[in-house]
């Protein structure tokens, strides 16, 4: 058993790559570093093997990143029931090279076999497809006019946009109410509306679960709101956590549940991006006039949430693009320049982070058309004390370990910007008829900063996660009987998505 280590000592970070090892610098202080071997039990495990301290729980946000961003296992779409499982014969020194010829479309990830979130919360409550079938994304609608390639039609990306806010009534200053009345797949951020790059495209974003939570969802038929305010009322509405790895990859159900939040920007049309950038074909799908059109989109940012033994109330890591943005105080820019700065700009648009729409009592209003680039910066710098957390450091030694491994992989543009965990957790977050907001205490990041990406917390970089998170409630506007308070769903904000006949 690869249980905890009651300490743990300063090392160079040793990072496993297809079954060699290979010391790196700069030092960082985890004894059991990221490994791109998929045939370790590590590779992709349901909680950390060591005793969690900062260092250590950025390399377990680390493995994450790669055990999901692997390639599925070759079995799916045939196989339904391997998808969200990785292909353990994959070789680290392939891992991430980018799409030859004209067509980005390759083997998907295994993150994007999850389930969309869409397919799980479908209308009138109905029941969602069976784990790992996920063609029916792209509706009939959309007719032949997308040449999409196979494997792209086997798990596609179908994103939403609107050019609306929210779809209704948003109380002043109450950021629950604001996520909860965000759509899976819109546009619109939590606060402050879109995100338009420099190139005047938007950012589109989606989220799917892992076959953990899926397998939760659908055993206790929580597709329907009724049904999750009876099992939030008497049972109490808690996720699945994972478990300690052991000698042996593991099953999926012992990883515990996984929500993922994708951030795309929309590189059609920059070809010579492609090489950069994680990139897919998707559909995207105007929802006022339903009209189907396909786009070649690179990943921009990623948010994964994993509830495990020892994070009880998830860890949150957020991963990043190296050429988003730079910090507050500036920077030498990227060979292909900032996507979402512009260090020349000047005028009206250029005040950093300003919201695209402001709301007041419900009502919204546009300060900017969508068109226009958003001028980001980061408010936050990523950690670079190893006394609080050296994440810098720790991304530098896995962006060397990639290339060391593969030096064209698009992965090694990619980062860790922080993460969250608690440090004293509680035993039971969600009994029976828990009531938002759920106690969050303790949460704790490298250098304690505010855990934001800019890409999906452009306007509001200065709350963390578990400032929205911990007022997630179930669908329907249900109560606990006992005090009339809004029913908690476990930090997820998914399942206000449930529809039901009766709505």
């Amino acid at each position: 058993m690869l249980g905890w280590l009651g300490s743990v000592v300063g090392i160079a970070l040793v990072v496993l790559a297809a079954g060699s090892a290979s010391a790196l610098t700069p030092a960082y202080n985890c004894n059991n570093p990221p490994t791109l071997d998929p045939a370790s039990p590590l590779f992709m495990a349901g909680d950390i093997s060591e005793f969690p301290v900062q260092d250590a729980v950025d390399c377990f946000a680390w493995q994450d990143f790669v055990a999901l961003n692997w390639p599925v296992a070759p079995a799916w779409p045939g196989d339904p029931s391997k998808a969200g499982q990785p292909d353990r014969t994959a070789k680290a020194s392939d891992w991430g090279s980018p799409a030859q010829g004209n067509s980005p479309a390759q083997a998907p990830t295994v993150w994007e076999t999850f389930m969309p979130v869409q397919l799980i919360f479908l209308p009138d409550g109905a029941a969602p497809p069976a784990w790992g079938v996920l063609g029916g994304s792209v509706p009939p609608s959309c007719g032949n006019a997308l040449a999409l390639a196979p494997q792209a039609l086997a798990a596609p990306h179908v994103l939403t946009a609107t050019s609306k806010f929210f779809p209704r009534t948003i109380p002043k200053n109450t950021l629950n109410a604001l996520a909860d009345a965000i759509g899976p797949d819109q546009t619109d951020q939590v606060v402050g509306g879109w995100l338009t790059d420099q190139a005047g495209k938007l950012v589109w974003y989606e989220r799917r679960v892992n076959q953990v939570e899926y397998a939760y969802i659908t055993s206790n038929v929580l597709y329907q709101p009724d049904k999750q305010q009876n099992l939030a009322i008497q049972k109490g509405f808690t996720l699945p956590q994972g478990k300690q790895p052991g000698n042996e990859p593991q099953n999926w159900s012992d990883l515990g549940s996984v929500e993922i939040k994708a951030a795309w920007r929309n590189l059609t049309g920059l070809k010579s991006l492609w090489p950069s950038y994680y990139v897919i074909e998707a559909v995207l799908i105007d929802p006022d006039t339903k009209m189907c059109s396909q786009a070649v989109m690179g990943l921009v940012g990623l948010h994964i949430i994993h509830k495990t033994s020892s994070f009880p109330n998830f860890l949150w890591a957020t991963f990043e693009h190296v050429d988003n943005a730079p910090d507050e105080s500036g920077g030498p820019a990227p060979t292909n320049g900032w996507s979402f700065n512009n260090p020349n700009c000047a005028g009206a648009d250029c005040e950093p982070n300003a919201p695209r729409k402001v709301c007041d009592h419900g009502h919204c209003k546009d300060q900017f058309p969508m068109t226009d680039p958003v001028q980001v910066v980061r408010k936050r710098p990523i950690s670079s004390d190893p006394r609080k957390g050296a994440v810098a450091q720790l991304n530098l030694a896995m962006q060397n370990a990639i290339r060391s491994a593969n030096p064209n992989s698009v992965f090694a543009n990619y980062q860790l910007v922080n993460t969250l965990w608690v440090q004293s957790p509680g035993t039971d977050y969600t009994p029976p008829c828990a009531t938002g907001p759920l106690n969050a205490a303790n949460m704790t990041s490298a250098s304690q900063n505010p855990v934001a990406n800019t890409t999906m917390e452009t306007y509001v970089q200065t709350k963390t996660c578990t400032n929205c998170h911990n007022d997630a409630t179930v669908a329907g506007g249900g109560t606990c009987p006992e005090n009339g308070k809004r029913l908690a769903s476990d930090f997820s904000f998914i399942f206000s998505l449930a529809q039901g006949p009766e709505q």
